[in-house]
C-alpha cells in the first residue's frame, strides 16, 4: 500500500482495495503506475473527462483497468451513452455496461446502433441504474422478442426506438412499458401488424412509427390500432396494394401528423386510396400530411383533389408526383399551408411557382428540389411575387 499515492486511493471505493490485497507487490506496483498514469492523462487532455455524454466508440482502446477507472472517475456524470457500428471493437463494452448499471448514476439515454446485443447480459434487471431512462434507441442491434422480456420495470421510459430489428416479430409488444409516449419500429420486416393490438397496453402512447412491417395481416388492422390507442397525435405507416382498412385512420381524433409511404417491397402498384383521404377530411388537429420517398404515381391526380380539401393543414409533402398545372393549382385552396413540398415534379414551371406564392396566403417554403422545368429566374420570380401578397411575407424556394 506504501506504492500507491493517497490521492488516487481516495478516488476509490473499497472495490479497489480489494483488488490490491490479491496483487504481488511488483504487481501493486504495476496497477499503482497504471492508476497515476491513466488518471494524470485523463484529468489533462481526455475529451471524456466529465462529459455528460458518452460515446462508447471513443473507448475501443481502452483496457479493462482503464474502463474501471473511467466509470469511477466520471460514471456519476454520465447522463447519455452511445455507440455505432464500431462499439464491439471495444472489448471491455459488457464490464463498462456492468459497472455503469451497480452504480448511483444520472443516465437518462441510451443510443446504441449496428451491433448485435443478444450476445451480451443486457440491462433488464429491475435493481440497475437504468431503470430511470426516458430515452432508449437500439437500432439494428439484432433484438428478439426475447430480448425485451421484462422491461416493464423501465417506469420512465418515454420513447423507444427500435427500428430495423428485423428479429422481432411482435410479441414483445406485450412487455413493454406502459409510461411509453413514443415507439419506432419502422423497418421490422417480421414484425406482423396484426400485433399492434397489443399496444393497448400503452395508454399514453402518442407516437407511433410502423412503416415497412411485415406484409400481410388481416382486414382489421388499423381499427384495432385505432382501438388499441386512441390517442395518437403521430403516425408514420406504410401502405402497399393489399387491401386493409387504412380508411379507420380518420378515427384518431387527435391525429394532427400522418406520414403515408409506399411499402418498400410494393413500390409500383400500390397508391393512396381515395377513401382513406376521405375519411381524414374529419379529423379536426390533422396539420401535417407527408408522403414521404412516395414512387411516381402513388398519390394521383384525383387524391390531390381530396387533399386540396384539406384547409386546415400546415405541412403537405408530395415529392415526386407528376402533377400538370391544372391539377397543382388545386393547393391554392390550402390557405393555411406553410411549407409544400412538391420536389421532383416533372411538369412544374416558374409560372406554377409564381401562381402558389401568390394563391397561398401562408406559404413560407416551397420546395421545388429536381424540378426539370424550373429556372433560376425562379428566385426572382417568387420574390416579385410575395410582394403581391396581401401580408407582404417572403416564400423561400428551395431549388
Amino acid at each position: 500500500m506504501n506504492f500507491i499515492s493517497f490521492s488516487v486511493i481516495s478516488r476509490f471505493d473499497f472495490f479497489w482495495l480489494d483488488v490490491l490485497k490479491q496483487l504481488d507487490l511488483k504487481s501493486r506496483i504495476s496497477f499503482a503506475a497504471s492508476c497515476d498514469m491513466f488518471e494524470n492523462i485523463y484529468v489533462r487532455s481526455s475529451p471524456l473527462r466529465l462529459s455528460r455524454v458518452v460515446n462508447l466508440e471513443e473507448m475501443i482502446e481502452f483496457s479493462l483497468l482503464e474502463t474501471k477507472l473511467f466509470v469511477e472517475l466520471s460514471g456519476s456524470d454520465i447522463e447519455i451513452i452511445r455507440g455505432g457500428p464500431h462499439t464491439p471493437m471495444f472489448s471491455h463494452f459488457e464490464d463498462f455496461i456492468r459497472l455503469m448499471s451497480i452504480r448511483l448514476t444520472k443516465v437518462n439515454e441510451i443510443a446504441l446502433e449496428g451491433f448485435q446485443l443478444t450476445q451480451y447480459k443486457w440491462f433488464n434487471a429491475p435493481e440497475t441504474s437504468f431503470s430511470n431512462l426516458t430515452y432508449v434507441s437500439l437500432r439494428r442491434c439484432q433484438l428478439n422478442d426475447e430480448n425485451l422480456v421484462g422491461w416493464e420495470f423501465l417506469t420512465h421510459l418515454e420513447t423507444l426506438d427500435l427500428r430495423y430489428n428485423d428479429r422481432l416479430t411482435g410479441s414483445c409488444l406485450m412487455s413493454l412499458p406502459t409510461s411509453l409516449l413514443s415507439l419506432y419500429i419502422t423497418g421490422c420486416r417480421n414484425l406482423c401488424p396484426n400485433q399492434l393490438i397489443f399496444l393497448n397496453r400503452i395508454p399514453r402512447l402518442r407516437e407511433l412509427r410502423a412503416s415497412d412491417l411485415m406484409p400481410g395481416g388481416h382486414w382489421h388492422i388499423y381499427r384495432d390500432l385505432v382501438l388499441a390507442c386512441p390517442l395518437l397525435v403521430m403516425v408514420e405507416i406504410s401502405i402497399c396494394s393489399l387491401n386493409r382498412d387504412e380508411y379507420r385512420l380518420g378515427e384518431l381524433r387527435y391525429l394532427q401528423s400522418l406520414v403515408i409511404k409506399a411499402h418498400s417491397t410494393d413500390t409500383i402498384r400500390c397508391k393512396v386510396s381515395d377513401w382513406m383521404l376521405i375519411s381524414l377530411l374529419d379529423v379536426p388537429f390533422l396539420r401535417n400530411l407527408m408522403f414521404s420517398d412516395a414512387p411516381s404515381g402513388f398519390v394521383s391526380a384525383n387524391a390531390l383533389s381530396i387533399i386540396s380539401r384539406f384547409r386546415q393543414l400546415r405541412v403537405l409533402k408530395m415529392p415526386n408526383q407528376p402533377y400538370r398545372p391544372n391539377d397543382l393549382l388545386r393547393l391554392r385552396n390550402l390557405t393555411f399551408l406553410e411549407t409544400l413540398d412538391l420536389s421532383n415534379s416533372p411538369y412544374i414551371t416558374n409560372e406554377v411557382v409564381i401562381e402558389l406564392v401568390i394563391g397561398i396566403p401562408n406559404l413560407s417554403v416551397l420546395i421545388v428540389q429536381g424540378c426539370p422545368l424550373l429556372t433560376n429566374r425562379v428566385y426572382l420570380d417568387a420574390e416579385l411575387a410575395s410582394k403581391k401578397r396581401s401580408n407582404g411575407n417572403m416564400v423561400k424556394v428551395q431549388l
